[in-house]
C-alpha cells in the first residue's frame, strides 16, 4: 500500500456515498491517514472465515464479486460491488469474521482507511460515530438482502 495526498484523498472521500456527507474537518483528518492499492483481476481480497479487522476500503476504480454461500451450503450468490462504495465494515466494526468472499472482478484501485483512524474519529466527533454506525448497519442490511 502507498501513501496517498492529502488532498486527492479528501476528494475521494468526499466523493463517495459512504463518506459523502461527512463533515470536511473530519474527511481532512481521514485523508491524512488513507493509503491507496492495485489489485490485479482475479485478485482474492479476503475469504469466507477470514477475520481482517485492520480498516474499511474504499473501490475507487474497477469493481469486485462478494460471493456468499445460502444458509444451507447448497449454492452461492454474487453481488457486485462498484467503485464508490466500501467493504470490510461490519466484520471490522463488530470483529466478526468474513461471511463472504471477495476479488477483483477487474483491476481495481482502493482506499484504506485504518480501523485505528475511524477509532480515533468517533472519539473526537459524536456525530461521525453515530453517522459512521448508520452507515455500517445500512450496508450490513444491503448485504442481508
Amino acid at each position: 500500500m502507498n501513501k496517498l495526498d492529502e488532498n486527492t484523498a479528501q476528494q475521494l472521500l468526499a466523493n463517495s456515498i459512504f463518506f459523502g456527507n461527512i463533515d470536511a474537518s473530519v474527511l481532512s483528518k481521514l485523508a491524512r491517514s488513507v493509503f491507496t492499492s492495485n489489485v490485479d483481476l482475479g485478485t482474492t481480497l479476503y475469504k469466507t472465515g477470514e477475520v481482517k479487522h485492520t480498516g474499511i476500503f474504499l473501490l475507487t476504480n474497477g469493481n469486485c464479486t462478494l460471493s456468499r454461500q445460502t444458509e444451507d451450503g447448497s449454492s452461492s450468490r454474487q453481488e457486485i460491488v462498484f467503485e464508490g462504495e466500501v467493504f470490510n465494515t461490519f466484520s471490522m466494526f463488530y470483529d466478526e469474521i468474513h461471511q463472504e468472499t471477495l476479488k477483483a472482478a477487474s483491476d481495481c484501485s482502493l482506499l484504506f482507511v485504518p480501523k485505528t483512524v475511524l477509532l480515533e474519529m468517533c472519539a473526537e466527533h459524536p456525530d461521525f460515530e453515530k453517522i459512521l454506525h448508520e452507515k455500517i448497519s445500512a450496508e450490513h442490511n444491503r448485504e442481508r438482502l
